[in-house]
């Protein structure tokens, strides 16, 4: 054998084996440059009936691209400093009861983490992983724009006396969020969270608690 074929025999057969397997899920991770190169064109289609702060304006509206049944939807993002128990929380406006359900105002309040009750720092997730985070949020509201009023209501009832129904929902709304494509963004959120951030361990054992966990979300994103 020729010492050209040997070369190419050893890199085929053997180099597989002593260099590690890229990781492939990291590989799936939205990349901030490919929505910034076309934040205009989705903006004109997915900001329309939204007030969004400036500084996370790429980011929602990456996340909104994923939910085009929203893309009339009026949403309101805003930074809140109190109320707000984990890093972020969507409901219907506090009116809604009054509107129609096509007609019907959203909100997401985003934890400043300057107040008593602090969740996440978003300042220090990635792209994917914040996108990920807003995709959740976002399944919420994706949820309420098909219940009525009173089913809405019953909802928040059986939200705040049951653990159990906080647990359903919050798996619920992290399937919803991957049958829209944001598996892997979600699956960084909750890794992070729970593997690499400042989170508190109150906060850490809630995740465990009530949401999908990162091992569950790949096996999800497999049966897609």
């Amino acid at each position: 054998m020729k010492f050209e074929q040997l070369l190419v025999f050893l890199f085929f057969n053997i180099y597989p084996y002593i260099v590690p397997a890229q990781d492939t899920i990291s590989t799936h991770y939205f990349q901030k440059d490919s929505f910034i190169i076309k934040i205009s064109f989705l903006d004109s289609i997915y900001g329309n009936y939204k007030i969004i702060p400036e500084d996370l304006n790429l980011e929602i509206i990456s996340a909104l691209s994923f939910y085009p049944e929203l893309k009339d939807t009026h949403i309101k993002f805003k930074h809140k400093r109190f109320q707000v128990r984990a890093t972020m929380k969507a409901g219907p406006r506090s009116y809604f009861i009054f509107q129609k359900r096509q007609n019907r105002s959203y909100i997401i309040h985003i934890n400043n983490n300057k107040g008593l009750r602090k969740g996440l720092d978003i300042n220090q997730l990635s792209f994917n992983a914040l996108t990920g985070l807003l995709g959740h949020e976002l399944g919420h509201i994706y949820d309420y724009s098909d219940q009525s009023a009173v089913s809405v209501i019953w909802f928040g009832i059986k939200y705040t006396i049951s653990k159990k129904y906080i647990k359903k929902t919050e798996y619920a709304t992290d399937m919803i969020a991957i049958e829209h494509g944001l598996g892997y963004a979600i699956y960084e959120f909750k890794d992070y969270l729970l593997s690499g951030s400042k989170a508190t361990e109150k906060y850490r054992k809630k995740i465990k608690k009530y949401y999908m966990q990162p091992d569950e979300i790949l096996m999800n994103i497999k049966h897609q």
